[in-house]
This record gives C-alpha cells, sequence and structure tokens, in this order.
C-alpha cells in the first residue's frame, strides 16, 4: 500500500513535515472548516473514479468471454461505465425500523458472473482487509490517563488496536484478536423505541437534515458566507464566540441551524464505536465511510440547490457590527496552508486536480451542474458526471428554479425530514414576548431580490433547542454529548446528541492540533420534542433537586408570563447531560446534586444553553401546504442548572 505524502508537485507550506511519513506530520484535514463539504465531494469522486477505471476493466474481461453475445457485451461494457457510488440513507424510515442495512453485515454475496450464473465472492461492503501494517496507524487508549494503572480492581482499560486488527471494523470489542462486532448495539442507536421523548438516532439524524433548511431563501448577499458557514462546519467561525463565555455567539447573524458535519459527526460514532469509523485516521478505509459520505453529498447537493447563493465566497464574513468583513482562517494549516492562513471559496482544495490539471476549489465543486464537453464552456471540467434522484418534487436535476419556487421546496423539506409545526401543537403553552433588539444598521433589515412574502405565526407551539458547546481539549478523542431529561422515578431519557469526531493524542495533524490549542469548539444543536415541552407546561418536575430549589423565580431567564418563566424553569431543572466515549463508558455528566457554583469550574466541560423562538409560516401566493418555517424572536435562556462532574 503505497500512501501519498503530500502534493508532489507543489512545495509544503509548513515546518511540520508530510502526513503519514513520520515525524511531525500535517495532512489534508478540513474537518470543522468552511471547506469540509467541498473538499470531501472531489476526494470521493477520486476513489468512486478508481472503482469505476477497475469496473471497466473488469467488464472488458467479461465481454471477452468466450460465448458471451455481443449485446451481453455492450451491457456490461455500459454497465461499468455507468457505475457510481452508492449512498446510504439513513434518513430512509427503514433505518428507523431495522437499523442499518444487512447489506453491510453479510460475509458473503452473489454476484452475476458472465455465464449468467450467481456466484458467492466475499462482500466487500462489510470490511476492508489489510494486506500490510498501515504507516501512521496507532493504537488508542480510549482513556490514556489510565494506561499506567495497574490492578484487578482498576478501571477498564480500553483500547482501539488499529496496529493489530487486520481488517476494519465497526462497534468492535476491546481485543486485538478475536474481535466481535455489535451490531444489536449499533441497530438500537438508530431505531425507534418506545420510550416518551425518547428517539432512536434515526429521527434526531432526520432532524438534523430539517434544521438545515433553517435558512431562509432570501437573505440579502451580505449574509451569504455567514449562513455557508453555519450550514458547512462545527465551528460557525462566523459567530464570533465570546471571549469571556466560549459557549456564546456575538454575531445577529445566527440561524440556529445545524450543520452538515453534525449528522456526519454523529453517523460516523454509531457506526465506529471503538473502531475505524469513529477515528479520523482510520475512517476511509471501512467501506461504508464512502456511501456514508455518498449520503452527505447528496445532502449537499440539496441544499446548493435551495440556497445557489450561499457560499463562503471570496470577501469573508459580515461581522457583528453589521458593516465589517472578515476573512476566514484555517488554524494550523494543512500540508500546503501556512498556519492561520485565509481561506475562501477559491482555495485549491488539495491534493485535487481537474481535468485541466489545475486544482479544485469549492467554486469549482459548488452544485452538480453539466457542462458539454464539447461545448465552448470551459468549465466542463468542473463535471462530477452524476446527480441524484428527486426527493418528492424536489429534483435538482431541473434547471435552476424561481424565489419562490425555493420557498416551496424549502418548505417541503422540512416536512420531508419531519419538521412541521403546524401539526405540533403544545397545550397550555404560556405567553412569551419578543425580546427587544437594538437594530444593527440597514445590513440586517434589507431583503433578497424577487418577490416578498408576508408570514404568519404558528399557533400553540414554541421551538426550543438545545444548544451545545463542546470543547476538542475536554478528551483526547472522540466523543458523543447526550442531552437528557429526568422524569418520574429518577428515570434518565436521552433526547438527543451530538458527537465530536476527532483523532486522539497521537495526532499531528495540523488543522486538529490547531483546534485543540485554540479551543475550537464543536456547536451543536438538538430540537427540545414539543411532547415534553407541553408535559413541563403543565407539570411542576418531579423531586427537584435541593440545589435548584433556591433559584428566585423572577431570576429565571425568560421573557414573558410568570408561565413562561415557570416552564423555563422546569425545563433547566429536569434537562440534563453526561459524555459518552465509543466504547459506551460514561465519562462525565451535570450533576444535579451539586450545589450551584459549588466546585472549581472545568473549562474544557461541555456547556449546553436552553433556546427558544417562534416559529413564522410564510404566506406564499399558492402552495401553501408546502409554504416554509423561519425561527423568529429568539430567547437565551441560559444553561440547564447542575454542575460538571468528571466520573473517569
Amino acid at each position: 500500500m503505497q500512501l501519498c505524502s503530500g502534493d508532489p508537485d507543489e512545495a509544503m507550506q509548513t515546518t511540520r513535515g508530510v502526513w503519514l511519513a513520520g515525524g511531525y506530520n500535517q495532512g489534508y484535514c478540513n474537518h470543522a472548516s468552511i471547506m469540509f463539504p467541498n473538499w470531501h465531494r472531489p476526494y470521493i469522486m477520486l476513489i468512486e473514479q478508481s472503482v469505476c477505471d477497475v469496473a471497466y476493466g473488469i467488464a472488458g474481461e467479461y465481454a471477452g468471454t468466450n460465448g458471451v453475445s455481443a449485446e451481453r457485451a455492450k451491457a456490461w461494457l455500459k454497465a461499468a461505465k455507468e457505475l457510481r457510488f452508492p449512498f446510504w440513507d439513513w434518513t430512509d424510515p427503514s433505518t428507523r425500523d431495522k437499523g442499518i442495512p444487512k447489506i453491510f453485515q453479510q460475509e458473503k454475496v452473489n454476484i452475476l458472473t458472465p455465464d449468467g450464473r450467481q456466484q458467492q465472492h466475499q462482500n466487500p461492503l462489510a470490511y476492508y482487509k489489510f494486506t500490510q501494517s498501515v504507516d501512521g496507524f496507532n493504537n488508542r487508549m480510549e482513556i490514556p490517563e489510565w494506561q499506567h494503572q495497574k490492578g484487578p480492581g482498576g478501571p477498564p482499560q480500553l483500547m482501539a488496536y488499529f496496529r493489530e486488527w487486520n481488517r476494519t471494523y465497526r462497534r468492535p470489542n476491546s481485543r486485538p484478536v478475536g474481535v466481535t462486532e455489535d451490531y444489536k448495539a449499533l441497530d438500537a442507536d438508530l431505531m425507534d423505541l418506545d420510550i416518551p421523548f425518547q428517539k432512536g438516532s434515526w429521527a434526531q439524524l432526520t432532524n438534523d437534515v430539517a434544521n438545515m433548511f433553517n435558512f431562509p431563501v432570501d437573505l440579502p448577499p451580505e449574509q451569504h458566507a455567514n449562513a455557508w458557514d453555519q450550514f458547512s462546519n462545527t465551528t460557525f467561525q462566523s459567530g464570533r464566540r465570546d471571549a469571556n463565555d466560549p459557549t456564546k455567539f456575538h454575531s445577529p447573524f445566527n440561524w440556529h441551524a445545524t450543520s452538515l458535519e453534525q449528522p456526519h459527526n454523529r453517523v460516523h460514532l454509531i457506526v465506529g464505536g471503538l473502531g475505524h469509523m469513529g477515528d479520523n485516521d482510520t475512517a476511509g478505509f471501512d467501506p461504508i465511510f464512502f456511501l456514508h459520505h455518498c449520503n452527505v453529498d447528496r445532502l449537499l447537493s440539496f441544499w446548493e440547490y435551495i440556497y445557489p447563493d450561499y457560499v463562503a465566497g471570496t470577501k469573508g464574513y459580515l461581522d457583528v457590527d453589521g458593516e465589517t468583513r472578515v476573512p476566514f482562517v484555517q488554524g494550523g494549516g494543512t500540508y500546503i496552508e501556512t498556519s492561520e492562513q485565509q481561506v475562501d471559496g477559491e482555495t485549491p482544495l488539495m491534493p485535487f486536480r481537474k481535468l485541466d490539471y489545475t486544482y479544485w476549489n469549492s467554486k469549482d465543486t459548488h452544485s452538480l451542474n453539466w457542462f458539454d464537453p464539447n461545448g465552448d464552456d470551459p468549465r466542463y471540467v468542473q463535471n462530477k458526471n452524476y446527480t441524484y434522484e428527486p426527493i418528492g418534487f424536489v429534483d435538482i436535476n431541473k434547471p435552476a428554479p424561481t424565489l419562490e419556487e425555493r420557498h416551496w421546496m424549502r418548505g417541503y423539506l422540512q416536512r420531508h425530514f419531519g419538521f412541521n409545526p403546524a401539526i405540533m401543537k403544545i397545550e397550555n403553552l404560556p405567553i412569551f414576548r419578543p425580546v427587544p433588539v437594538p437594530s444593527l444598521g440597514r445590513s440586517t433589515l434589507s431583503h433578497g431580490a424577487g418577490p416578498q412574502f408576508s408570514s404568519s405565526q404558528v399557533e400553540k407551539y414554541r421551538h426550543f433547542i438545545v444548544e451545545a458547546s463542546l470543547s476538542p481539549k475536554y478528551h483526547s478523542g472522540s466523543y458523543t454529548l447526550n442531552v437528557t431529561v429526568q422524569l418520574e422515578n429518577n428515570q434518565e431519557i436521552v433526547i438527543g446528541s451530538i458527537s465530536v469526531l476527532a483523532r486522539g493524542n497521537s495526532a499531528k495533524c495540523g488543522n486538529c492540533l490547531a483546534r485543540r490549542a485554540t479551543d475550537s469548539r464543536v456547536r451543536g444543536v438538538i430540537n427540545v420534542p414539543p411532547e415534553l415541552v407541553s408535559k413541563l407546561a403543565e407539570d411542576q418536575p418531579v423531586d427537584e433537586p435541593i440545589a435548584h430549589q433556591s433559584v428566585d423565580h423572577d431570576d429565571v431567564p425568560a421573557f414573558g408570563s410568570a408561565g413562561a418563566k415557570k416552564l423555563v424553569k422546569n425545563m433547566l431543572v429536569t434537562l440534563g447531560s453526561h459524555v459518552m466515549l465509543p466504547s459506551g463508558a460514561q465519562h462525565g455528566r451535570l450533576s444535579k446534586t451539586i450545589e450551584i457554583g459549588a466546585g472549581e469550574r472545568d473549562p474544557a466541560a461541555p456547556v449546553v444553553r436552553l433556546l427558544s423562538s417562534d416559529v413564522h409560516q410564510l404566506d406564499l401566493n399558492d402552495g401553501q401546504d408546502n409554504a416554509p418555517f423561519n425561527l423568529v424572536n429568539w430567547q437565551d435562556h441560559g444553561s440547564p442548572y447542575g454542575e460538571w462532574t468528571r466520573q473517569i
């Protein structure tokens, strides 16, 4: 196995050295970056092209086999030419009902041979078998601080044995040999459960995708880069974190939408556990990686179709004052980028090249539009040569839709992925009043081109989310924050999860090291189930912890009636969280039994905040059944009551 040590035609831009070549590495990592979706598009295309080239060679051998008719030979060659990666649609209801598709678990599959017979072969989607040790693979002690603790009564020393494992594994146990994969646990994470308010990860994954379409389609041009930033990655650089409280954002250009990278990370950890998909150094060797990323790319394609102008551009993002523009930067750089280098839509996506041997950039990767290679348009070198089937009436293969059509399509996709506040009624909902917000200049009040539509508030509904801030310093590797509610009989129920996908302490990835050094936090969003909001609007939480009974009712951060303050207090008391490691071990939690303010604050601990908004539905001239929803009049209700404690 020959590994590329960087782009041979370009000089390295850092002193760290080349990726996976010993010493200090650098790599091409673009996670938590505005280039995350765009860089992965040519990456997947390159592997797909390699597979298709091999397939075409095999088809040629089949076509030349004695006894194969000319018609059948032509069919084989046509099939090979049209071969593209499939995608694993983890938003499909079959995931909710059956878990991960069985094709990923089968040891053997039947294939059709040239003579028309079925022949059994090793399933290439089940795992990848290594032919030799991979340079750069290192065993990962899940909790490095346990490494030197001895004795039978000590903590479990769980290891990912990447050096010893001779194939890829999903949800493996911690053994160097005789490894078993726990697909039952994997399915349990994905599938729906018969527990009030708790849904499987499928439900949250679809919520995540629905939340990607929270952006209005008619934002003014100066905000397009900000919207792309919030959608494209978990860092949200343009949000302008508060220097004194990195869990807060200063920017008014915040739609509280979910990033594409959030469900991407979650699927990695659900599938991988301690195994290869749960670590950025090893994930790309598992065949499911490519089918997962094809689905991520599919969702990107539909988002681009609805928001064709929302791109990083070349002028940076709109700052807090509504006037200044600030460039995006890539902390730590990559093999070809200097540390803190400015990046934009024209930054080369190295090491990937187009037909004309120039590098792809984000502008090139945008959309799946196709240009005739025999015509005069030079953009034919940007052809991706693949597409996706429609979702309902949203067909990305049709010409660019009008602004009004994009309103309808956005509303349709919100509903398709499960967000329809018009039918989610919350009885006894108290009154929340808009928080007065000072004007930040004309830019926040401007509108996009095209027809403008009025909107109507959705009655008997208020949208609540938990927004989390997760530090790469909290744990050296990947981890997941589970947000919970505690109901009767101290029953703790998980209502959503946010994952940090990392490489561990052994990584020498420039981007990863910089994010850890600067505490570049992962931002994630979880919808609070409206059924839970409805219950807490009526009931006082059971067994309220004594430490929180002293919270004065008037101090509850809610702008509205006394009932609104009661509801928010109930939620702050009831909501909790804990961190789970890939093995399933619990690392830390928000303790409800420690007096508020007691103990020393862990600066790397996860922080979650409760926010809520009104929901307005656009009044379209036609197609009201697909009218989209906008989230307006946001309130920040602060953090759930409790103090973070590490259990390890």
